[in-house]
Parts: C-alpha cells; sequence; structure tokens
C-alpha cells in the first residue's frame, strides 16, 4: 500500500463500480465520480506509532527468581526462542509476577505488545513447577488453564504458537512436557472423523504432546485447554464431556483466561459472566477447593482518561472474582531519546532508503554526525535518524493516529504538491522502518488505520443536473431519491414510499405497519409509446459523462436505452420477455414526480407545486409476499429474489 492508500481505494471503487453498474452512463459516469469524492468511501489512512516498550528483565533471571532455580535451557529456548536471553517488557514482567503469585491481572496494552506472554508464560512456569516437584509427563491429567477466545481464529493462533513451544521443548532435548488442546466445533471426534487432507498434521501435532482429537481429551484431559463460549457450554451440560469436571479431575483447575474481554459487555458480557459462574461451580462440585487465578485480556478496554477502578470493577463482574485497580497493568513506553543535530531532506531520505553501509557513513559523515562505524546497516541509520530534527517531530507527531495527507503536509511543506509531500513522507517512513537501536529495537513500530464505510444507498438527482450522489437528503436544488438498478441489465429504479402526497424514504421495518417499497421506473422522452416532450425533465449530463454520449443523456432516459445506445443485455438475452400487453402495462407512466420537492401524483392528476420540473415514472408492483422486493424487471424481463440492489 502507498502512504496514501491510493492503490486500496481503486481496488474498492473498481469493486462497486463492478457490481453497481448503470446502464444509463451519465448515471454511471456520475456514480464513478461520487465514488472519487474525498471521504465517499474510506477515511484515511491513518498512521500510529507505538514507540517500544520499554524493557526490564531477561526471562531467563525471571523464571529462576519465581521458581528459585535456573529452568533448564530447553525449557528456556522453548519459550522465547532465544534461550531466555529475551528481555522482558515491562507489563510482561509485572503480570507474569502477579499471575505466578495467584493473583488476578487484566492486561490492558495495545496490539502486537505481547499480552499472550503475559498470561501464557505464567501457566507454563506453573505447569514447569509441577514438573519439578515430580509430576512425570502424561501422568495425573487433567486441565489446568481454561483459555476462551471470542472467535475461533484466535484460539487457531494460540495453537500454533503451543504447537512451536512444545515443538522446540522437543527438539531442544528438554525432559518438559505439557499437553493441550483446541477444543471447539471443528475438532473431529476421533481419527475417522479427521478430514483426510489434515490427518497427516493432526498426527504429526500428537508426537510433540497436543491433543487433536475429542476422545483423547475426554480420556486424559489437557494441561491447557482452548475453546469459546459456546463450546463451553456443551461443554458444562454434555454428559459425556464430563470427564473434564467431575471426579476429581476439577480438582486441578487453576486458571481461568479470557482474551479480548471487552468484547463481552451488554448482555453478552451477562451472559459471559453466568457462564463462568456456572463453571466454577461446576468446578467446585468436582472437587476444585482452592482460589482461581483469572486472567484477562485487552487492546482497547481502558481509555486515555485512564479510569483503572472502573476497569477492575468490570473484570470483577465479569469473573465473579476480586481485581483491584493495582492489577490492571498497562504498558509503558521507553524513551525516544534522540537530539535534533541537523535537518534531513526528502532528498537525504532517497539516499538512506536503499543505502549500503560504507554509503552510511559518508553520509554521516557529510552531515557532520557521530556514528558508530562497527554498527550494521539497521543501527547505523537509527543513529542517523535520532540526531535528525524532522524524524523526531515525524514520532512526537506518531503518538496519536494522524491522517497521512495531514503528517506529509505538516512535515514537508516545502514540498510543491501533494504528491511531493506524500513521496517524501513514504520515503522517510520507509526508512524510519529500517532502522533500529544498538539494542536490535525498532524507533518505533507504524500501524495503518484504513477505515472503510460500507454504502448505505445511491441517491439521484434531477435538477439542476443528474447526478448520483452517496448521502441522502437535499442541498437546497432539487430533492434526492433512492436508486435501485437491475442486477442482470442496470436498469435503474427510484425507490421510495408515498406518503402525505410525496415520495420519502421508505420504511422498511417489518414490524411497523406502513412497511414495504415501492419501485418507480423513470420514464422520458423522446420517443418510446408517444410520450411527449412536454413537461419532460431536461437536464444536462456531467462532464465528465463518456464523450459522444452527453447528448444523448441530456435527458432522463426511458425505461429502455435512448437512441445511440447498445440495447443488448448486460448478460445475455432473458428467458422471461414480456407480451406486449404486460410491457404497455408496466412501461406506461402511472405518476408525476416533481424534481424539485418530491411531490408526487397520479398521472391523469396535476402537480400542486409549481417548480415546473416534472419526470414520469411507472410504478412497477412489488412482490405480494415480501412488500420491499420487485421480482420482475419490465426491462430486461429478468424475474428472481433479490433482482435488485439498492
Amino acid at each position: 500500500m502507498t502512504a496514501d492508500g491510493a492503490d486500496d481505494k481503486q481496488d474498492d471503487r473498481r469493486y462497486l463500480t463492478t457490481t453497481f453498474w448503470f446502464r444509463n452512463p451519465c448515471l454511471r459516469a456520475s456514480f464513478e465520480k461520487a465514488l472519487r469524492g474525498i471521504g465517499a468511501l474510506s477515511k484515511g489512512p491513518y498512521i500510529e506509532g507505538r514507540p517500544a516498550f520499554r524493557r526490564t528483565v531477561a526471562l531467563t533471571d525471571l523464571c529462576a527468581e519465581l521458581l528459585g532455580r535456573t529452568p533448564d535451557p530447553g525449557f528456556l529456548h522453548a519459550l522465547d526462542g532465544q534461550g531466555g536471553r529475551r528481555l522482558l517488557f515491562s507489563h510482561q514482567e509485572a503480570a507474569i509476577r502477579a499471575v505466578f503469585g495467584g493473583g488476578n491481572v487484566l492486561v490492558a496494552t495495545g496490539t502486537g505488545s505481547g499480552k499472550t506472554e503475559a498470561f501464557l508464560y505464567p501457566i507454563l512456569l506453573s505447569l514447569y513447577k509441577e514438573f519439578l516437584e515430580g509430576r512425570q509427563p502424561g501422568t495425573d491429567p487433567g486441565v489446568r488453564a481454561l483459555i476462551l477466545y471470542p472467535m475461533n481464529a484466535l484460539a487457531n493462533d494460540q495453537k500454533e504458537r503451543l504447537r512451536d513451544i512444545a515443538m522446540r521443548l522437543k527438539e531442544s532435548g528438554s525432559r518438559f512436557r505439557f499437553t493441550f488442546g483446541e477444543y471447539v466445533g471443528s475438532t473431529p471426534e476421533d481419527k475417522r472423523e479427521a478430514d483426510e487432507d489434515s490427518l497427516h498434521a493432526l498426527e504429526k501435532a500428537r508426537e510433540y504432546g497436543e491433543l487433536v482429537y475429542r476422545e483423547d481429551m475426554r480420556k486424559a484431559p489437557p494441561d491447557i485447554l482452548l475453546t469459546n463460549y459456546s463450546m463451553l457450554e456443551y461443554l458444562l451440560i454434555r454428559p459425556k464431556d464430563s470427564t473434564l469436571f467431575d471426579n476429581g479431575a476439577a480438582s486441578h483447575w487453576q486458571f481461568i483466561v479470557m482474551d479480548e474481554a471487552h468484547q463481552y459487555t451488554g448482555i453478552r458480557g451477562t451472559e459471559m459472566g453466568m457462564l463462568i459462574r456456572r463453571l466454577k461451580q461446576r468446578l467446585r462440585e468436582g472437587g476444585r477447593e482452592g482460589d482461581f487465578t483469572c486472567i484477562a485480556t485487552s487492546a482497547t478496554i481502558v481509555s486515555n482518561d485512564g479510569k483503572l477502578q472502573a476497569v477492575a470493577d468490570f473484570a470483577s463482574v465479569l469473573f465473579g472474582e476480586t481485581f483491584s485497580e493495582k492489577r490492571v497493568i498497562l504498558g509503558e513506553s521507553a524513551p525516544v531519546g534522540g537530539t535534533p543535530r541537523v535537518e534531513l531532506s526528502a532528498e537525504d531520505y532517497g539516499r538512506l532508503r536503499g543505502a549500503g553501509k560504507a554509503d552510511l557513513l559518508d553520509f554521516a559523515r557529510d552531515k557532520g554526525l557521530e556514528v558508530d562505524p562497527r554498527a550494521d546497516i539497521p543501527a547505523l541509520l537509527g543513529s542517523i535518524l535520532l540526531s535528525d530534527s524532522r524524524t523526531l517531530r515525524l514520532i512526537d507527531a506518531l503518538k496519536e493516529p494522524v491522517l497521512v495527507a495531514d503528517l506529509a503536509r505538516s512535515l514537508f511543506g516545502e514540498a510543491e504538491d501533494d504528491k511531493a509531500t506524500s513521496e517524501a513522507l513514504e520515503q522517510q517512513i520507509d526508512v524510519l522502518c529500517k532502522a533500529r537501536r544498538p539494542s536490535g529495537e525498532p524507533l518505533v513500530t507504524l500501524r495503518y488505520h484504513h477505515f472503510l464505510r460500507a454504502l448505505e444507498g445511491a441517491y439521484v438527482s434531477f435538477c439542476p443536473t443528474l447526478s448520483v450522489s452517496l448521502e441522502r437528503g437535499s442541498k437546497g436544488e432539487g430533492a434526492r431519491f433512492e436508486l435501485a438498478i437491475c442486477q442482470e441489465c442496470g436498469q435503474e429504479f427510484i425507490v421510495g414510499q408515498i406518503r402525505d402526497g410525496r415520495l420519502q424514504e421508505a420504511i422498511r421495518d417489518p414490524s411497523s405497519d406502513e412497511f414495504g417499497v415501492s419501485y418507480f421506473l423513470p420514464l422520458g422522452p423522446p420517443e418510446y409509446k408517444g410520450l411527449s416532450v412536454e413537461n419532460a425533465v431536461t437536464v444536462d449530463a456531467p462532464s465528465d459523462a463518456p464523450s459522444g454520449e452527453r447528448a444523448d443523456c441530456a435527458t432522463v432516459h426511458p425505461g429502455r436505452p435512448c437512441a445511440g445506445h447498445s440495447s443488448g443485455k448486460r448478460r445475455g438475452e432473458s428467458a422471461d420477455a414480456c407480451t406486449d400487453d404486460e410491457e404497455a402495462t408496466m412501461l406506461d407512466p402511472s405518476h408525476v414526480l416533481c424534481a424539485v420537492c418530491g411531490r408526487i401524483v397520479e398521472a391523469n392528476m396535476d402537480l400542486d407545486c409549481s417548480h415546473g420540473h416534472f419526470l414520469k415514472v411507472s410504478l412497477q408492483d412489488s412482490d405480494e409476499d415480501s412488500p420491499d422486493e420487485l421480482r420482475r424487471c419490465p426491462v430486461c424481463g429478468r424475474k428472481g429474489r433479490d433482482l435488485l440492489k439498492r
């Protein structure tokens, strides 16, 4: 994606113009123009920078402190892939200490901040402690930790992470092992029920301690159970799953983890709270005597006002356990550092973008900057950028999401136009993403946000020009009417409901007594069915209408293409052609509509307004069983449900 998101916007427009195809070229051109309008489809892109989180203690040192001895190297390597040398974020350390000590915590840090490690590491440390105290792999089975996810995609991601840890455990020669299993709707009952394409992968996963079949989890419940809200309800009520809870199996349960806890608000939160209380009661009845350790994570539950006690109260109600304000753990950003000594130009970022080490050393010397000649390319880039006032302003601006276009103009106001500012920012960001501190940490982690809106409809106005808008309401000129188009031929229809003598927005609530939608086919001169040009709406075609078609489109088209336009069907000839009598009925004018105020009367009556912009339309019969649907297009003859797109 480019810095301004132009590629994504173009793809969105292409999809919509293909899906909503108007046979009327003037409407088609106007619709495309509306889609190109600022903010029509999307808002953004925004860019946000998250400075690196403050790091504190190495994983190996924290594990040794909590366990009272240093774990074996294989276990440490399995956790972080670096032999335990990885420095933990401050919020990870705080959470691990609290959870390992039996406290309830809510980890409220941003996306990509390592919240999973904050609850997974203390769970695995607890299992490792059991191992040190004499529990051998495969003995004393029972669930120790339940991890609940709001959707299976998150559970699948966690399962893959546990697979990697289990694989590293075995490959590193550690004697410690743990079991885990994902019990969701797609989990096969046994080997015979497994999909043939995935059978090999499932059998391979079993070698590392994963329980991949339901029957295996019932026979020997895994140490870590991954599931979702709906499946947990089934587990609690199905007799065949009782081995997870009854006959002493519940005595091992300790951790209850709820990922993405912010999703459980309102009615859904009440249901989840009741489910957790049922679970705990079932476990108490099954032999659990000690306290539960409850953990929640969320990237969005804490707002900028930082009302931590309210968040703690939310978690307390959700779990039915006590959460204190001190156990709401937030992230702590590392200081950016840096001292502005130079201000680099757009050309400078272009030089840095693909520079080798020798080029970077020459660049630093030319700018009078001191750098470590032994550093690698990312570290050299980091040293240079931390001396650049423009980069430091960029990092400061990214503390909050900001529109890319606004950011580009504020940083490169000297550029000749918006395209130049966008290109300059793109080069600067590219260099920034490659730069690192001497420790290997990025200077800042960047995220783009692109907000796409669903079309709420398309609306047509007939004066002063024929045009399509994506917004309701008039701007003081002509009235705007909702549009629908035939998916087969692209014929447009005016959509609404006659109330108080005007064509107004239709009521689509089936519970309403006024539920229903009326579809009007716009008719116009010059030659069809002998209609007179008198009182027909004359409009100017959009300036960007297709060349050679502006004159033909100077009036609203009748139900069939006007002279000079193709009369072929969009997707082939219809098999349901109308008879002449049916066609006459469906295409004769039934009403006259004022294009300025929306007044509408039957065709044999006079409009009681003085605007003088009249449009003859033909009311089409909606379906008897579905009064909000038109199931036959009078132009192409196609029949079917959902024939028209609104």
